[in-house]
């Protein structure tokens, strides 16, 4: 019964249009420790959301007591369609959050025919969950010296969420390691944010600057903000796995007309701001932040 359900999930995840689907148990938490010593060391900058809720990032069993299993799902977001402003990949159509909550709650009802008495709770990004490390028991990629998700299958360019469930199911092999001796994508990063394998300092990071920092960017970090309007690639581009990349077959991950529009920032009053993006990315950093990052990045 227990193969049966766990095969009938991975069917159903696939069904609702995730790319990979994995199963890991949420007994033992993975890495023990190591975000703490991130956290201590001030690697997470200005997100002083991440210091709360600590044990329960650490172990999904607090976060959800009775959980058992772990159904970790990804969507693939790469399309090598041109676009008129330079923009991470996962960003240039609506927020996947949105795609996510659509394609998950699918999920759910398909496992709740499965199994009826399961209690499913879904998880994409803004939950207390360690993704990548997830994502890798459950054998969908590795984490690489980055610290970003790598896939055999599809390189650099998968974003992730997940199910947890009260339920034991099969679980699958935890994905090795294929990293070996690379470091391109330490070598890659223009700000030097990977300052040892597996660590990032996001103090130094552009994603985590042009997205996450409020207020002006600091002096260090401007000097490489050429190219850099919302997110920063460098280091995902760098990985040679991407050779396995394939385009997205979710048209929403495509590039949106409105990126255009991103020409008129530095004039562009807050409702238009809004009713231009407002499903997209770009809320986050709002309409402060992304004038901020192009007065910077788009310096000739």
């Amino acid at each position: 019964m227990i193969s049966t359900a766990s095969e009938q999930i991975k069917s159903a995840a696939r069904i609702c249009g995730f790319d990979c689907v994995g199963i890991a148990a949420s007994a033992t938490p993975p890495f023990p420790g190591i975000l703490r010593d991130w956290l201590a060391a001030g690697h997470h900058a200005g997100m002083r959301w991440m210091e709360r809720r600590v044990k329960e990032r650490e172990d999904p069993f607090v976060f959800v007591p009775g959980s058992q299993s772990l159904i970790c799902v990804a969507l693939n977001c790469y399309s090598s369609e041109p676009t008129p402003f330079p923009i991470a990949q996962y960003a240039r159509n609506v927020d996947y959050h949105l795609l996510f909550r659509e394609k998950l709650a699918a999920l759910v009802k398909s496992i709740k025919d499965i199994l009826p008495e399961c209690l499913p709770i879904t998880c994409c990004d803004t939950s207390p969950v360690l993704e990548r490390a997830y994502a890798e028991r459950a054998g969908i990629g590795w984490i690489g010296k980055s610290s970003q998700l790598i896939s055999r299958n599809f390189g650099t360019w998968l974003l992730l969420g997940e199910v947890l469930i009260n339920r034991e199911l099969i679980t699958d092999q935890p994905h090795p390691n294929m990293c070996g001796l690379c470091d391109r994508c330490m070598r890659a990063c223009p700000t030097g944010a990977i300052e040892q394998e597996y660590v990032v300092d996001c103090r130094r990071c552009l994603s985590y600057c042009t997205i996450e920092h409020r207020g002006s960017l600091p002096e260090s970090i401007t000097g490489s903000m050429r190219g850099h309007l919302f997110g920063c690639d460098d280091c995902l581009q760098a990985c040679p796995f991407n050779k396995f990349a394939r385009e997205t077959i979710e048209p929403r991950f495509k590039a949106g007309n409105h990126l255009s529009a991103l020409a008129g920032l530095p004039t562009m009053d807050e409702s238009t701001f809004e009713q231009l993006f407002c499903k997209t990315p770009f809320m986050r950093a709002g309409l402060a932040g992304m004038k901020r990052n192009f007065a910077a990045a788009m310096v000739l």
